[in-house]
């Protein structure tokens, strides 16, 4: 599913480079915390450098809250996507979208030899088809 150089420098195009991770262990209160702090609707839940799982906002909003999760005891990993939705970075943004698709997430984690090195989200791939001349 690799495709030309071009359809690569794509996906990092278009791609977010600085993403948020925290550890397993951390409480929902915390994750929301960050997730103010750092204008991020997700966290990339990490262990020794590698993801783990993923915690997106509507997994507190739809989940915690209404299930009453006490946001200063609940553990990120009790709630979070798991195994976390990733894509390696020579894949294209074809691929972007069929996993997407396939995962049923909004956000994939990119990486590069088992390393986080940024991720893709559905805004992304939304951004690079509107490059691409088509419109919504």
């Amino acid at each position: 599913m690799s495709g030309t150089g071009e359809s690569i420098a794509e996906l990092k195009k278009f791609m977010t480079p600085s993403v948020w991770m925290v550890k397993p262990n951390v409480t929902l209160y915390e994750t929301c915390r960050l997730m103010r702090e750092h204008r991020s609707s997700y966290l990339v839940i990490e262990d020794h450098g590698k993801p783990v799982g993923i915690l997106l906002e509507e997994d507190i909003v739809r989940r915690a809250v209404p299930e009453n999760f006490d946001l200063k005891t609940t553990l990120a990993r009790e709630i979070m996507c798991t195994p976390a939705p990733t894509i390696e970075s020579h894949r294209t943004m074809e691929d972007v979208n069929s996993l997407m698709k396939i995962r049923g997430c909004r956000v994939l984690v990119i990486v590069e030899d088992d390393k986080i090195v940024g991720a893709i989200t559905l805004l992304g791939l939304l951004w690079c088809l509107e490059s691409r001349g088509k419109r919504f």
